[in-house]
């Protein structure tokens, strides 16, 4: 490619933003617009969303309206679009004409010399990095790629319809690249809306193959970055006519990300294409339900796909007949959804659009429904195109049926998501009295107190997390940490810890570390968080394996979590006697070595004084010392990696009077106080810490064999 091409491209490569002179204000989620759509669930989420001819993304705001007008003053808004150099895509070979120059010339022309033109400010993107890419595209794609550059041949086909030309990749890292730029003014807090006009577009490329002229996931590049940068939760809306295929396939095994793709129904279109777009396709393993296809038939219209937006969430390559209407009302329903879930912020990626001139008008309607303005700032140039909303709304009402029978979290939303262990347990509690497993019952008053229990513990977790302490400890009964997510377990009805965990991670926290002491295994919490690596639980415990249906997990050192959790749950099973030096031990060679590792933003500690010499449950020798011990290597490490902070949790312990004292000690421990401050008022019962010893010595060789980020502790 001629180098003067290359500077041209770079030094033209642009994002917009959108401004109108207000404060800057930064905010904890975003909303993502690409030829897909994301949008938040509470608190941390993204939303995206990509348009047939233009990705939007939402922005929440406050507005004053000045005779129909937004006032330029009191609104500050960012809209990030990267242009691509337009005289490149005239180089460009592709076997169908729809992709052209002139198209990208007049969504810019209408950008600069619009009425919308007041709100926009422009700025330089940049070529993505090749490590950039791994975090969605295999390696083995990316070097396939750079290799068919390489060879520099016209026509170089990847798959059917897609072709590497020279000038082809140099476009496509400028696409990737500029878009993470705009992702990542939003992220520092620059911009509350962006939008990355891009070209060649992304959104069917997949994480091993290229597919529909697409190379890079521009939209599931800018998804990966927001997910690497702290937010836990993506939502991506695509309203391109054709199927996001690329986005939801790279994220169809996870929930962290929510698709949700309204399209023409086309089905598949060959191999680069597999994936059909039927409402059928709606993820796997921890995605199941995660991804969302609303096939739409040909002729929707505005209102058609305005009440599919509503009660689910003109161009030559579609048979849609959308408007600038209908463009401006998704535009406004994004907005709204921003405004409610996502503080306003959002990324729009471009993605298709192949009209020459009516592509350019509808971007204009849609950011004008994304800044939410009162009247339209451009007339349609072109007459209604009247739509066929009633066989839309039948189809939309069929998919909404469809979710609600097979996708387990849309079955009953009046729940809000609440499981049918809830349910159970509201119902048994009507009824007064049910025994829910092997020694577990729920008798009148036992409800109120499960409840009680876990949301003193959250008040607990929420007082750390708004900044009004560093150390706080719930003692809260009934106990939490074998109640798992479907069921009850071992006296323990709702997980009081489990509950703190999810709160401190839906509040911004993206690593926590749950250490539990209590003599029982805390199956519940790791069986909670068993196939997440955002939070890692150790259990230090008797070994008394599973006891029954209830309790199936067996606490063995072998169980370790399993899919992106594999590694992030420990179990330290302690032979009984094992006493304070033993204990000491494995905390000092297991546990602070991992914590270390895991780099975590919060600790969580789980105390239990049933390990103590005298409690009628356990056989672990714990005295007073002991627990004292273990608490200070517990705020020695909060110290150390939370900032102090550190959640207390009160588990098991039977001793009516001893286990008072050990509480007493642990909580010295905790406030690292030099001398305790109450002596053992029992006489020390010897330990055999060498047998411990050699156990947790066993356990640590194990560790560094089979789980990757322990394998130098």
């Amino acid at each position: 490619m001629d180098k003067r091409v290359i500077a041209n491209l770079m030094e033209e490569r642009r994002w917009v933003e959108v401004t109108n002179n207000s404060r800057r204000t930064t905010e904890n989620v975003y909303a993502m617009f690409t030829g897909s759509v994301v949008w938040h669930y509470p608190r941390r989420l993204f939303s995206f969303l990509t348009l047939a001819l233009a990705c939007v993304e939402e922005g929440r705001f406050r507005q004053r309206l000045i005779s129909g007008w937004v006032s330029y003053k009191q609104i500050k808004i960012f809209i990030s679009c990267a242009i691509q150099h337009v005289p490149l895509l005239d180089q460009v070979p592709c076997s169908i004409t729809v992709t052209n120059a002139d198209r990208v010339r007049n969504m810019v022309s209408i950008l600069r010399r619009g009425p919308i033109a007041r709100f926009i400010s422009w700025h330089s993107g940049r070529p993505a990095h090749a490590a950039e890419l791994l975090s969605f595209h295999s390696a083995e794609y990316i070097e396939e790629l750079v290799q068919a550059d390489s060879a520099g041949a016209n026509n170089n086909k990847i798959c059917e319809c897609t072709f590497l030309n020279p000038g082809s990749w140099d476009a496509a890292l400028l696409a990737a690249g500029t878009t993470l730029s705009a992702m990542k003014h939003i992220l520092d807090g620059h911009a509350k809306i962006a939008y990355a006009l891009v070209r060649p577009p992304g959104h069917h490329a997949q994480p091993d193959r290229a597919d529909g002229y697409c190379f890079l996931n521009n939209a599931g590049l800018a998804v990966k970055l927001a997910l690497d940068s702290g937010r836990r939760r993506v939502a991506v809306v695509d309203i391109d006519v054709h199927y996001g295929n690329g986005t939801a396939e790279g994220f169809y095994h996870t929930d962290s990300v929510l698709t949700i793709s309204l399209h023409m129904k086309h089905g598949s279109w060959g191999p680069s294409h597999p994936q059909s777009g039927l409402v059928d396709e709606t993820g796997k393993g921890r995605g199941l339900g995660y991804n969302l296809n609303i096939p739409l038939p040909n002729g929707s219209g505005d209102a058609g796909y305005e009440y599919a937006m509503n009660e689910l969430v003109f161009d030559p390559n579609g048979r849609q007949c959308l408007t600038m209407d209908g463009y401006r009302k998704i535009g406004q329903i994004m907005r709204g959804m921003a405004d409610q879930h996502s503080n306003g912020q959002i990324l729009i990626v471009q993605e298709g659009g192949y009209h020459i001139t009516y592509s350019a008008y509808c971007l204009h309607a849609t950011l004008e429904g994304v800044l939410n303005l009162q009247a339209p700032l451009l007339d349609d140039p072109l007459g209604f195109y009247p739509d066929d909303e009633k066989y839309t709304m039948q189809a939309v009402d069929i998919i909404k049926k469809c979710w609600k029978e097979s996708i387990p979290i849309y079955r009953n939303p009046s729940l809000n998501f609440i499981s049918k262990y809830i349910e159970e347990l509201v119902q048994a509690n009507a009824v007064g009295a049910k025994k829910l497993c092997e020694g577990t019952f729920l008798n009148p008053g036992s409800w109120g107190a499960a409840l009680l229990a876990a949301g003193t513990t959250l008040s607990a977790m929420k007082h750390i997390l708004d900044g009004h302490a560093k150390i706080a400890y719930a003692l809260v009964r009934p106990p939490g940490h074998h109640a798992q997510p479907d069921r009850a377990d071992g006296y323990c009805f709702l997980n009081n810890a489990g509950l703190a965990v999810k709160l401190a991670l839906d509040s911004g926290r993206r690593k926590v570390a749950v250490v539990d002491i209590d003599v029982h295994y805390g199956n519940g919490t790791a069986e909670g968080f068993y196939h997440t690596d955002s939070v890692l639980t150790i259990s230090l415990h008797m070994k008394h394996g599973s006891w029954g249906p209830s309790h199936p997990q067996s606490g063995s050192v072998d169980e370790i979590g399993e899919g992106r959790g594999l590694g992030y749950n420990l179990n330290i099973p302690l032979p009984n006697g094992s006493g304070d030096a033993g204990y000491e031990y494995a905390m000092n060679e297991l546990v602070v070595p991992a914590i270390e590792k895991f780099h975590p933003e919060l600790l969580v500690f789980v105390v239990g004084q049933d390990s103590s010499t005298f409690d009628p449950n356990g056989r672990q020798c714990l005295t007073m010392d002991g627990y004292r011990k273990i608490g200070q290597i517990m705020r020695g490490m909060a110290d150390q990696h939370s900032n102090g902070q550190i959640l207390i949790v009160q588990e098991g312990g039977y001793h009516i009077s001893y286990s008072a004292y050990c509480l007493h000690a642990t909580l010295e421990g905790v406030l690292n106080l030099q001398a305790p401050l109450l002596d053992d008022p029992i006489a020390y019962y010897p330990e055999d810490e060498k047998y411990t010893m050699k156990v947790v010595d066993i356990m640590k060789k194990c560790w560094k064999e089979s789980i990757p980020f322990l394998k130098d502790i």
